[in-house]
């Protein structure tokens, strides 16, 4: 009987959703319908367009703070070559500078934390971009540039789907859609991505997360950040709202029949008490009002 009440206040709490197991006790109703420590669970966060990820970004100085710090705190030291003078390592050096490496690196990288994807994609001149890069190909010269994109730039034309492959289950081709309209197919070894929080299953992430791209770092902070905002706002309001003056005045609601020139007489009234009130200066007014904060 203990066994078959136990097994229906099992099935009781899956059906309202109760379903964490550990320590229950009926008596007290610890981890029963009564314990509201069971009615807690995650839902996803809905996720934001590239719109809303950036403002978050301009505005909030904790966000900003919370996707930039890591990162530049990573890359403050360059690396450095051993040989330094050598004739290679100052050609590699020169080239980073050129195509501003390290600049770019820092951005796909701070872009994955924000946006949950970050992509360091090459320009070369030695066959065209939907095609697989062939380092043996390249030639001085052959890098023309190195750009910087995140998920919301792109799409997926092409999933690879070579169970041999280390890129399994990401894309083969990466669809970039350009500012100035138009688009560019790149092949996936011309691309270096920066993913934040990936998936554990090599089946990608099931909805709503997007299965081709990284989760931002931003959702398990976001409320968090919009707390923080908006108890200093409402501190700031309570600030301003700490200190009013009032002032009691005889027959006021009489005066406010009074027209214009009664209004102005009542203005002017109220100034002058307040610019005359302070610890030194005595503060005149009719027996009949009042003066409080």
């Amino acid at each position: 009987e203990d066994l078959q009440g136990t097994v229906s206040a099992y099935n009781e709490r899956l059906f309202m959703g109760l379903n964490s197991g550990g320590l229950k006790n009926p008596t007290s109703g610890l981890g029963g319908l009564n314990d509201k420590a069971e009615g807690f669970f995650y839902v996803p966060t809905l996720a934001l367009n590239k719109s809303e990820y950036e403002t978050v970004y301009a505005e909030s100085w904790a966000c900003r703070n919370f996707v930039d710090i890591p990162v530049d705190d990573m890359l403050v030291r360059w690396r450095e070559f051993d040989d330094i003078e050598s004739d290679e390592s100052l050609a590699i050096a020169a080239a980073e500078r050129a195509l501003k490496v390290k600049t770019r690196l820092s951005k796909a990288m701070k872009a994955c934390r924000l946006v949950g994807t970050g992509l360091l994609v090459m320009i070369t001149k030695e066959a065209p971009l939907n095609t697989p890069l062939n380092i043996d190909r390249i030639r001085p010269g052959d890098l023309a540039n190195i750009l910087v994109f995140d998920r919301f730039d792109c799409s997926v034309p092409l999933i690879d789907k070579d169970l041999l492959s280390p890129n399994y289950g990401k894309p083969l081709l990466y669809r970039i859609h350009l500012r100035g309209g138009g688009s560019l197919e790149v092949h996936h070894t011309r691309v270096l991505r920066f993913d934040s929080i990936k998936p554990m299953s090599d089946n990608r992430w099931t909805a709503p997360y997007d299965e081709y791209w990284g989760v931002s770092e931003l959702p398990s902070l976001i409320a968090s950040i919009t707390h923080e905002d908006a108890m200093a706002r409402g501190i700031l309001h309570l600030v301003q709202e700490s200190s009013i003056p009032v002032i009691g005045v005889t027959d006021f609601v009489e005066s406010l029949g009074g027209g214009a020139e009664a209004d102005l007489a009542l203005t002017e009234r109220a100034t002058q008490v307040s610019q005359l009130k302070s610890l030194y200066r005595t503060v005149f007014m009719d027996k009949e009002d009042t003066f409080q904060r």
